[in-house]
C-alpha cells in the first residue's frame, strides 16, 4: 500500500469517527452497511413513484441500458441496444418534471459506434459520451464522442482511448463526466476485477485528444464484492464529491449500491437495495428488476436510478429519484 493511500485511508476513517464524511443518499429504500457507524435505513418507501419511460424507435421494447441528464436545460437521453451484433440506440425526453410518464420526442438510429452500456452529458457543450460499439476493434479500450442527431446516425462522432493493452477488449467503459466539468470517470477490466480511472478535465482537453490513456489523475480497484455472486456491474454516475456505482441481476436478489470518493475511498456500503421491486413484480408476469443506470441531476440535488422492468418485448424503464444530502 502506498503512503498517499495509507493517508486517504486514515482520513477517511478519522472523517466517520467525526461524522466528517456521511452516506450522500437520503432514502428509505437502502440499508447503509459502513464500516465504521454501521447505519441502518432498510425500510420499503410504499409512496416512491417512479417515472416511466416510454421509447421510440427500433429495439423500443428491448432493455433500458442507461440514462443521461442534462438538469440545466432539463433534458433527459436513455440507451438500449439493438440487431445482432448490437448497436445503440438512444432516445431523448424534454419537460421531464413532475410526471409519471415521460414520452421520447425522437430518437436517434441505431449505431456501431455507440456501446451497450452508458451515456453521459458533457455540461456546457453539445456532445455526449458512451461507451464504444462494436464498430470499433478493441472496444474496451475506448469512449465514443459525438453529437445527438434525431433520426440519424451520431454527428461528429470519434473515439478517444483511456485504456491501453493490459486492460479488456470487451468490457464497456461507461463514461461519466462530474457535473462541474472537472472530473471524467471510466471503467475498465483486467485480471477479472473492475478498474475505474478518473481523468483531471481541468488538465486535459479531451474534445481535442484521441489517446488520453497515460493522463489519469487516479486509478482503483471497486470492490470484489459489488459483483460477487454473479451480479452485474450496471451503472456508475458521479457528482461532484461521489462515486456511485450500481450491481445486480435481473431477478429477485436485492441489488447493491456503493458510493467511494473520487480517488477510489470507499464511503458506504448498501448491499441491500429494494428500491423499485414491488413495482417491478407488478409490470409483468416475469417480474424481470434489473438495475441499468444512474444519473445526477445537479439543479435539484438527486440520484436518477434506472430499473428495466416488464416482460420480454414489453420492457419499461423505471426511473426513482433519490434525494442527495449537502456537501
Amino acid at each position: 500500500m502506498t503512503y498517499k493511500k495509507l493517508f486517504y485511508l486514515l482520513v477517511f476513517f478519522i472523517g466517520i469517527a467525526h461524522a466528517k464524511i456521511t452516506p450522500p443518499i437520503k432514502s428509505e429504500c437502502i440499508e447503509y452497511t459502513e464500516p465504521s457507524s454501521k447505519l441502518q435505513c432498510n425500510h420499503f418507501n410504499d409512496h416512491m413513484t417512479p417515472t416511466v419511460l416510454y421509447r421510440l424507435g427500433p429495439g423500443r421494447n428491448n432493455v433500458a441500458q442507461g440514462i443521461a441528464l442534462e438538469s440545466d436545460k432539463r433534458i433527459l437521453y436513455s440507451l438500449h441496444v439493438t440487431g445482432n451484433p448490437e448497436q445503440g440506440v438512444l432516445n431523448r425526453f424534454i419537460d421531464i418534471d413532475g410526471k409519471g410518464k415521460l414520452v421520447a420526442i425522437d430518437y436517434q438510429k441505431p449505431s456501431s459506434l455507440i456501446g451497450h452500456q452508458g451515456i453521459t452529458i458533457i455540461p456546457g457543450s453539445d456532445f455526449l459520451l458512451s461507451s464504444t460499439g462494436n464498430g470499433i476493434k478493441n472496444k474496451g479500450w475506448y469512449i465514443s464522442l459525438f453529437k445527438y442527431t434525431p433520426y440519424d446516425a451520431p454527428s461528429s462522432f470519434s473515439s478517444i482511448q483511456v485504456f491501453d493493452s493490459s486492460y479488456s477488449t470487451t468490457a464497456n467503459t461507461m463514461p461519466v463526466v462530474t457535473p462541474d466539468s472537472n472530473h471524467l470517470l471510466v471503467r475498465g477490466r483486467i485480471n477479472n476485477h473492475n478498474i475505474i480511472r478518473v481523468y483531471d478535465l481541468t488538465k486535459i482537453n479531451f474534445l481535442q485528444s484521441s489517446d488520453i490513456r497515460k493522463k489519469p489523475s487516479f486509478e482503483w480497484q471497486v470492490d470484489d464484492e459489488v459483483t460477487k455472486d454473479k451480479y452485474y456491474f450496471q451503472a456508475i454516475t458521479a457528482d461532484n464529491n461521489f462515486v456511485y456505482i450500481l450491481s445486480g441481476k435481473a431477478g429477485k436478489e436485492h441489488k447493491r449500491l456503493y458510493t467511494y470518493l473520487l480517488d477510489g475511498t470507499l464511503v458506504s456500503k448498501a448491499d441491500n437495495v429494494i428500491l423499485g421491486e414491488k413495482d417491478a413484480i407488478s409490470s409483468g408476469k416475469e417480474g424481470h428488476w434489473e438495475p441499468e443506470g444512474m444519473a445526477i441531476d445537479s439543479r435539484k440535488k438527486e440520484l436518477y436510478m434506472l430499473f428495466a422492468v416488464g416482460d420480454k418485448g414489453k420492457r419499461l424503464g423505471n426511473i426513482y429519484k433519490l434525494e442527495l444530502h449537502e456537501h
